[in-house]
Formats: structure tokens, C-alpha cells, sequence
């Protein structure tokens, strides 16, 4: 359209900017910001949300914030989008704060901004706020849960491990039915490693016959933490009786305008044997800090021996894109990685160790949300701490020591 000298709207540079937000390409997602300057759209309300999208499902809150405080208006689709970008980015306790100062300004929030501030509450672990904006949304603004509404709840509560109030809550809500809710349910189970709860989770959900691979592989993982092999046949076993088959995960990052995917093991890139031999130098830098592969997350095969285990770790595909983005940037300039799936423990110690090493900031856009890897911390490991440390100061505060675990 440019080259052709096309007049191009707002609508158009709407529907381009949220196609780099899907993909994550930041740097023609700037192009395009940069064009919209240049011609002189004006940022309304929609272009301006559609822009704090885009920064910030690449990666870059702080533009994001730039683009919202330019614009300037009180208008829900763009409060909205702000606030899913703190929670999108870990910060729980922001989000909350810009949605408690849009109702003190009037703005009416809608489904999708309870849906963001759920899920701000669920990262930053407010479980009793989260709980308050989910009656506020049904008794104050008459909004009917969807299944995004209910999913997020069971998120929040499985994440503070309180299992007992998510099988209540599907009790009262009675969405037994909602295959998302289980899934949830059931990673909640693999974070908090409860094999007994994960199995009651996966009758529930595999009752109901889904050809979603997620679940399988969630209990699957369950199980070979747990070293129960025989477990782990039984889960690959259905799934092949039902025909269910894993998606590859993939694994991509834009490099001077052009992106570059991976997937496991991969060695059809051009630079393959340049990628392979710096991944193998870095591992073993990366061991004598402290860095160990855990073959036990390796799930292709489990007769395969502890040495191969760790060879098909070192090929996951997050890894051989970190590696790319090293050999091809500057010393100081982020890599930006984005994933179809959710980052493995392996692979997030690996860019602990790695920004520790190489002093370099990492930024993984997974299935769920970022990570932010720098000094050898995690930007949702850093919330953790935080957490804790609340939570104590609090019970000495009130005497109740007895209550820190």
C-alpha cells in the first residue's frame, strides 16, 4: 500500500499493528508507529490501545506507558489495554492501581477489563482483591461470567495452592462442563507438584474426550517429575488411542527485520553448526556457575539415558533461539524470544544463568505471559520474593508468627 501510493486509514494501521502484536515483531511494529507519525494520524482511543498492545506483547512496557499517557482519554478500550499490559508483564499491583483509579474517574470497566484485572490479581497473587472484582463485576456492574472470567479465578486460586476453593467454586458456579477451568485446575497441580489432586483433575477433564494435547502433556509432566514412567506410557498411550498429537513447540526472534523460528533439535537454519556450537560452549560455561540440566523434564522418550536426556534439553527450542540472538546482537542489546507454548523449568534456569553470565537482558513472551531475565533473576521470581516478604512482615506485624510456612 505505501509503494503503491494507497491512502492508508486508521482502520488499516490498526489491523498492522495488531498483527505484529500476535507475532511479536517489535521493530516493525516501531516501523509502522513511526509511519502512522509521518502520515499524522491522530492516536484516538482505538489506534492508541492497539499500540500499547503491540509494545507490550513485544516485550516493551515502557512504550507501552509512553503511548497511553499520550493519549489521554478516558476511554475503557484503552484503560482496558493498559491495564492487561501490566498484568501481561507481572505487575499485578499496578494494574490494580490504574483499575481502582479509572472507577474513582467514572470510567465503566467492561467483561474485558475484569478479565485483565483477574488476571493481574491471579500473576501478583491477590487472591481476597481478586475475589472482591469478581462479585464487584456480577453485583455492581451486572456482568455475566464467561469462561475467561471463571478460568481466571481457578487460576488465581490454584496458584495460591488453595485447591479446596477452586472444587467450591466450580461447585456454586456449576461449570463442571468448562474443559479451561479443568485445564487450569490441572497446571495448578503440576506447580504445586500434587500428583493425587492432578489425577482426580484428569478424569474430569479427559471425560470429556478432548483432542487438546495440553492436558496429556500437563500430566504427563506430573508424572515424570515424579519418576513414574509407567504413568507416563499410560497418558502417551491414550492419546494415541484418541488420536490426540502434541503441537511442536516453536520458538521465534526477529533479527534486523527478519524473523527466524525454531523448533526441537532444529538443524535446518543456515547458520546451524555456527547456533550448535555456541549453544554447546555457553551449557558448559553455564555449569560451572551452577547451571544443570534436569533430563527428568525430557518426555520424547523415557528409556532414553540421562546423556541424551540432556542432549534433547540443550536442543529445545528456546534455547537454539537464545543462542541465534547472542551471536547476532550487539553485547547490550535485549534478546527478544517469543513462544506458542509454556517456557520449561530447564529452559528458564537456562536464561537465569545466561543473563547472569553474559550480562544480558532476556525477554520471553510465553503462552501465558513474560519473562524477564535479568542479572540472573526473573522478573516473576523477583515478584515471588516480594510476596513472601509481604506476607511475613504482615503476620509479625500483627504477632502471628505461627502462621509463616
Amino acid at each position: 500500500m505505501v509503494r503503491k501510493d494507497i491512502d492508508i486509514d486508521v482502520f488499516s494501521i490498526t489491523s498492522i499493528v495488531s498483527a505484529c502484536a500476535s507475532f511479536g515483531v517489535l521493530e516493525l511494529g516501531r516501523q509502522v508507529h513511526g509511519l502512522v507519525q509521518k502520515i499524522g494520524h491522530k492516536l484516538d482511543a482505538h489506534l492508541g490501545s492497539s499500540l500499547i498492545d503491540m509494545y507490550a506483547k513485544c516485550g516493551n512496557l515502557d512504550d507501552a506507558k509512553r503511548i497511553f499517557k499520550q493519549t489521554n482519554y478516558m476511554n475503557v478500550v484503552l484503560w482496558t489495554s493498559m491495564v492487561y499490559s501490566y498484568a501481561l508483564h507481572g505487575r499485578g499491583r499496578e494494574a490494580v492501581q490504574l483499575f481502582e483509579f479509572s472507577m474513582s474517574r467514572g470510567l465503566l470497566p467492561n467483561e474485558v477489563t475484569f478479565i485483565g484485572v483477574l488476571t493481574a490479581c491471579s500473576h501478583a497473587g491477590l487472591v481476597e482483591e481478586g475475589c472482591r472484582y469478581f462479585r464487584l463485576m456480577k453485583e455492581v456492574y451486572g456482568i455475566k461470567p464467561g469462561v475467561e472470567h471463571f478460568t481466571r479465578m481457578v487460576d488465581l486460586y490454584g496458584r495460591a495452592g488453595r485447591f479446596k476453593e477452586i472444587k467450591k467454586f466450580i461447585d456454586e458456579n456449576g461449570i463442571h462442563h468448562l474443559r479451561a477451568v479443568w485445564r487450569s485446575f490441572l497446571s495448578s497441580c503440576r506447580l504445586h507438584r500434587d500428583i493425587e489432586m492432578a489425577e482426580w483433575v484428569s478424569e474430569n477433564l479427559l471425560r470429556c474426550q478432548t483432542l487438546d494435547a495440553r492436558p496429556y502433556v500437563l500430566l504427563s509432566n506430573i508424572y515424570a517429575i515424579k519418576q513414574r514412567w509407567e504413568e507416563v506410557e499410560t497418558v502417551r498411550r491414550l492419546m494415541q488411542s484418541r488420536g490426540v498429537k502434541k503441537h511442536p513447540c516453536q520458538s521465534w526472534i526477529q533479527i534486523r527485520n527478519q524473523v527466524h523460528a525454531f523448533i526441537m533439535d532444529d538443524r535446518s537454519h543456515p547458520q546451524k553448526n555456527e547456533i550448535c556450537a555456541y549453544l554447546y560452549k555457553l551449557i558448559g560455561r553455564l555449569r560451572e556457575i551452577g547451571y544443570s540440566s534436569d533430563a527428568k523434564l525430557v518426555m520424547q522418550d523415557v528409556e532414553k539415558k540421562q546423556g541424551e536426556g540432556e542432549m534433547l534439553l540443550g536442543f529445545h527450542s528456546e534455547k537454539l533461539a537464545t543462542a541465534y540472538g547472542i551471536i547476532s546482537t550487539a553485547s547490550q542489546t535485549p534478546i527478544r524470544i517469543m513462544k506458542n507454548l509454556r517456557i520449561c523449568d530447564d529452559c528458564h534456569n537456562f536464561m537465569k544463568y545466561t543473563s547472569q553470565l553474559l550480562d544480558k537482558e532476556i525477554i520471553v513472551r510465553d503462552i501465558h505471559r513474560f519473562h524477564h531475565f535479568k542479572h540472573g533473576c526473573c522478573s516473576w521470581r523477583l515478584l515471588v520474593i516480594e510476596l513472601v516478604h509481604a506476607h511475613v512482615s504482615q503476620c509479625y506485624q500483627y504477632g502471628d508468627a505461627s502462621s509463616i510456612t
